[in-house]
């Protein structure tokens, strides 16, 4: 099985590659585009993933995204609501942002049927904050662990704190995106 695994894909964007072996192939879009930030669909990076396996879209049997748009719409358009009688022209912006972060999303979720070439490709979508906690654990030689995740936003959360043992990660809860972790830095910190 090959699994085609893209990272979130509004800001930041990059695709691996895995197989039954693990990973044979990963790739930032920024890198090959040669652009500090990069949104939607990584398609340098997924080309180059399925060049270096010499493969095309026909061996790939699942694309994962890192990323559920509906629900990080729900959560941010939830928090601006609740913002509205304080704020309401910049909560009346952020909405109106937000919907069109989510059409984009949802688009480009259509767009990698269009890219597979096939109706059979399945595409999930995964919670932001579990593929950083996963990617962390599977990572290491951990057996259990406590796993803290945080960025500036990811599917309408700051961070999660997950427990994680072998092959489960059980969720204890989330930082929301209008509270900032203390020692919190945002955006690409080097």
């Amino acid at each position: 099985m090959n699994i085609l695994g893209l990272s979130g894909l509004a800001h930041d964007t990059a695709a691996a590659l895995l197989s039954e072996n693990g990973i044979v192939a990963a790739m930032e879009e920024s890198k090959l585009v040669r652009m500090r930030a990069t949104i939607g669909i990584p398609r340098e990076a997924i080309r180059y993933c399925l060049e270096r396996a010499g493969m095309g879209w026909n061996g790939i049997e699942c694309v994962a995204v890192a990323s559920r748009p509906l629900r990080a719409w729900v959560r941010q358009a939830w928090l601006r609501t609740r913002l509205t009688p304080f704020a309401p022209v910049p909560s009346g912006y952020y909405q109106a942002k937000a919907l069109g972060e989510l059409s984009r999303e949802l688009n480009n979720g259509r767009l990698l049927h269009s890219l597979g070439g096939t109706a059979n490709l399945r595409v999930l979508n995964l919670e932001h904050h579990l593929c950083h906690a996963a990617s962390a654990f599977y990572a290491s030689a951990a057996g259990r662990a406590v796993v803290l995740t945080l960025d500036e936003q990811g599917d309408g959360r700051a961070g999660v704190s997950r427990s994680v043992r072998t092959r489960a990660c059980e969720f204890f809860g989330p930082f929301h995106s209008r509270i900032r972790p203390p020692g919190f830095f945002p955006r690409s910190p080097t």
